[in-house]
């Protein structure tokens, strides 16, 4: 077993980085009870790698959103059928982005923004940099903002 990195509901945590899509499909396989949105403007992930590391499909709805990417984000949230969001999307304006944080604080849903590189925006609650090298995946916490909900949601580091 390794560390713990902790991801708060109810918050925005952005997650950049080169192991960022590793990092999230192990966490999402660690946690079999939970049902995700994976949304995307337009689909990069392959399904078939959630099979490689055991989560099964029935669990994760993917989302290719295109245009539609604000609107179908804040639907899923409003939903609460899904308790992660998956937000899988390079640039967001900040008010869509406040948005975003507004839903997912009201709905206390885990959101998770992947991004290549991290962003200074306010509403991020957490903020890691995911580093993958020969030993595994390496989590820097770049910031965190205020008292987070963490209520069990957390990913064992490989070492």
């Amino acid at each position: 077993m390794g560390n713990s990195v902790a991801l708060p509901k109810g918050a925005i945590t952005q997650i950049s980085g080169h192991g960022k899509t590793e990092f999230v499909v192990q966490w999402i396989a660690e946690h079999s009870d939970l049902r995700v949105a994976w949304i995307e403007d337009g689909i990069s992930i392959f399904p078939y790698g959630f099979l490689q590391r055991r989560v099964s499909l029935h669990r994760v709805l993917f989302i290719e959103a295109e245009s539609h990417f604000n609107w179908v984000v804040l639907e899923i949230l409003r939903s609460q059928t899904f308790p992660v969001v998956v937000v899988y999307v390079e640039n967001l304006e900040l008010k869509v982005l406040r948005r975003i944080q507004l839903a997912s604080e009201k709905c206390d849903i885990t959101t998770l923004w992947l991004s290549k590189e991290p962003r200074g925006f306010f509403p991020i609650s957490l903020q890691l940099q995911i580093v993958k090298s020969d030993s595994g995946l390496k989590t820097n916490v770049l910031r965190q903002r205020g008292s987070l909900n963490f209520d069990a949601l957390s990913l064992l580091k490989k070492k």
